[in-house]
C-alpha cells in the first residue's frame, strides 16, 4: 500500500533500529502518505509555537554532553553546529560509513521508541530550512528524509494510534532551502495528542572509502508547526470527507453553510496547479480531467473568505 515501504524494504537487511521501526510501522498503519521531493523554496506563512525549540536555540546537558532540549540526536551521527540559518545552532545529521546513519526526534526516549511531546493546537504543516551535502559519497547521491507522526496519548491500558503520518524527502542544497510538509489527517487527535518530528541523515546510501568515513551532512533549522485556525477544525471535520476525487472530477459534497460560491484549487505534488474553478454547489467541479495516480492538495476559498486544505488521493 505504501510506497515507501518499498524504500525501506530494499535495504532492510541492513537498517538500523530506526528504519525498521519506520518500516513495521508504514506497513501496519493504514494511513496517507506523502513521500515528494522538496526541491523548490516557498514563501510560509506566520508561525504557531507549537514546536519547542525548533530554532535549537535552548540547550540541556545529558551524560556530559551538551544536546538540543526537547530534542533526541543520535549521540554518533548528530550534533549541535554553529552554521545556523538564523541565530547561534542549528541541527546537523550525518552518515558514518554503512553502520551510522544519523537521526534526530523531537521527543524523549530511544529512536524508535521516540513519542514525541505534546503541542497546544492542531498542526497543518512542519515548516523549516535545511541543506543537504553528499559529500565524497562516491558519487552515489542520496536524500534525507523528514518524518511527522501524530498520535494519540496512551490510554489506560497503554494503548494509542496514529491520526497522521507523513513523510517527506530533502533533495540535495549547498544552501539552506525552505520547505514545508503538510500534515493530512485521518482522523482529527483528542486531546492530549503528541507530535513526533523525526529527521534521518540518509535512508540508503552509505560514505564509500573515499569519503573517509562521513558523508551526506544533512543540516535543518528554524523549524515550526504552522497551526490548524480554530475556525478550520469544525469546518474540516465535516468537509474533509466531502472533498474526493470520483471518476475523473473533484467532488464536493457537502451543504454546510458558508461554503458556497467557493474557489478550488488542486495542485500536485510539486505545487503544480492542476485544476482551479468556482464551485457554486454541491456536486461536480468542473470538467473532467486526467491526471496520474499520486496524492494532490487541496486549497478552498468560502464564500465568507475563509481557505481551508486538504489531501486527496487520485487513483484513476
Amino acid at each position: 500500500m505504501l510506497e515507501s515501504g518499498k524504500n525501506f524494504e530494499g535495504n532492510r537487511g541492513e537498517a538500523t533500529s530506526f528504519q525498521s521501526f519506520l518500516y513495521d510501522k508504514a506497513l501496519t498503519m493504514n494511513k496517507l502518505l506523502f513521500s515528494f521531493c522538496l526541491v523548490f523554496s516557498l514563501i510560509i506563512s506566520a508561525q504557531g509555537q507549537l514546536l519547542l525549540n525548533g530554532g535549537f536555540e535552548e540547550t540541556t546537558t545529558v551524560d556530559g554532553v551538551t544536546t538540543a532540549a526537547h530534542w533526541s540526536i543520535d549521540p554518533t551521527g548528530g550534533k549541535l553546529v554553529n552554521d545556523a540559518h538564523s541565530g547561534k545552532s542549528a541541527l546537523s545529521l550525518w552518515n558514518w560509513y554503512v553502520w551510522v546513519r544519523g537521526w534526530a526526534c523531537y521527543g524523549e526516549g530511544e529512536m524508535n521508541t521516540c513519542k514525541g511531546n505534546p503541542a497546544s493546537g492542531f498542526p497543518v504543516a512542519l515548516t523549516g530550512w535545511y541543506k543537504l551535502i553528499p559529500g565524497l559519497n562516491g558519487g552515489a547521491a542520496d536524500s534525507a528524509a523528514c518524518f511527522v507522526t501524530i498520535t494519540n496519548a496512551p490510554d489506560g491500558a497503554g494503548n494509542t494510534d496514529t491520526v497522521s503520518f507523513v513523510k517527506a524527502q530533502l533533495c540535495p542544497s549547498e544552501s539552506y532551502r525552505q520547505f514545508r510538509v503538510l500534515i493530512p489527517y485521518e482522523d482529527f487527535p483528542k486531546p492530549g495528542f503528541l507530535v513526533s518530528v523525526q529527521f534521518l541523515s540518509s535512508e540508503r546510501g552509505n560514505c564509500g572509502e573515499r569519503s573517509g568515513g562521513k558523508c551526506l551532512y544533512l543540516t535543518v533549522d528554524d523549524l515550526a508547526l504552522e497551526p490548524m485556525l480554530l475556525e478550520e477544525i469544525g469546518f474540516l471535520n465535516l468537509i474533509s470527507d466531502q472533498v474526493g476525487w470520483s471518476g475523473s472530477q473533484l467532488r464536493i459534497d457537502t451543504d454546510l453553510d458558508g461554503v458556497f460560491p467557493c474557489t478550488v484549487v488542486v495542485t500536485d505534488q510539486n505545487g503544480k496547479e492542476i485544476l482551479k474553478k468556482t464551485a457554486t454547489k454541491k456536486g461536480p467541479v468542473g470538467d473532467a480531467i486526467s491526471v496520474p495516480p499520486a496524492n494532490y492538495t487541496w486549497k478552498i476559498t468560502t464564500a465568507n473568505g475563509k481557505i481551508h486544505n486538504g489531501t486527496l488521493r487520485i487513483n484513476n
